[in-house]
């Protein structure tokens, strides 16, 4: 409604982040990536392609996810002390340290 208002042509593409190849090198001016790279096996390729499609002078904005986080639970609030709830899995540990 809002495109349609503001009369904006908006064209939608269905993929995996992983694989950009629908999209030329340097094709975007903004890439908006949330905290979505949790729910890929491999995030190299999401970087490398994001890298691949913004323009030079582009802005990339990012959401991430501390592992930390998942130590202690989703409902800090609600916790009178902070006490560690679980591990860290060793995978997520690793590939959050390593650098990209």
């Amino acid at each position: 409604m809002v495109a349609e208002r503001e009369k904006l042509s908006i064209r939608t593409v269905e993929g995996d982040m992983r694989n950009l190849s629908a999209f030329k090198d340097e094709s975007f001016d903004l890439i908006f990536h949330p905290v979505s790279s949790v729910f890929c096996p491999e995030v190299r390729p999401v970087w490398k392609e994001a890298y691949r499609v913004l323009r030079h002078g582009g802005l990339l904005l990012a959401g991430l996810a501390n592992p930390i986080y998942f130590v202690f639970g989703t409902h800090l609030d609600e916790q009178e002390t902070l006490q560690a709830k679980y591990s860290i899995p060793i995978r997520i540990w690793k590939a959050w340290t390593r650098k990209i």
